[in-house]
């Protein structure tokens, strides 16, 4: 449940680039779009977003994030997460294991649902954009 609200954080900054009422310099779906093809599947949206939550969370920049790491700053994360996160248990999260956790959260389950308007399995950029336009209603 918590790392869901990690995600949910993550997330939700990252969408936002997508929002409407963005300037259009923002490059961010462009930059998860790793393969190129204008589309975001699961595993590319999941991926970014761990990317930048590991950036933040990582302060040794050691590609691992610890538990100290991962409670700093008080934050809601707590003990019993990052124990989910961590699939091998081996006291550290890594990227890849933040990207699993991610491609199965259930926010991200939202967003490509929500999003996906034509049901292929991914999300093209005007999808994203309606997605948001219609969560936040008329920009002024």
């Amino acid at each position: 449940m918590k790392l869901a609200i990690a995600f949910s954080l993550c997330a939700s900054l990252w969408f936002s680039a997508c929002q409407t009422n963005q300037p259009r310099t923002s490059n961010r779906f462009e930059k998860a779009d790793v393969d190129n093809n204008k589309l975001l599947s699961r595993q590319e949206v999941g991926g970014y977003v761990a990317s930048n939550l590991c950036e933040g969370l990582d302060t040794n920049k050691d590609g691992k994030i610890s538990s100290a790491e991962w409670n700093a700053g008080g934050s809601e994360m707590t003990a019993q997460s990052f124990r989910k996160a961590d699939a091998n248990q081996d006291g550290v999260v890594t990227e890849n294991e933040l990207t699993s956790a991610a491609v199965h959260s259930q926010k991200l389950d939202q967003f490509m649902k929500g999003a996906d308007s034509n049901q292929d399995g991914s999300v093209s950029k005007p999808e994203a954009i309606g997605y948001y336009a219609r969560r936040e209603g008329p920009v002024n």
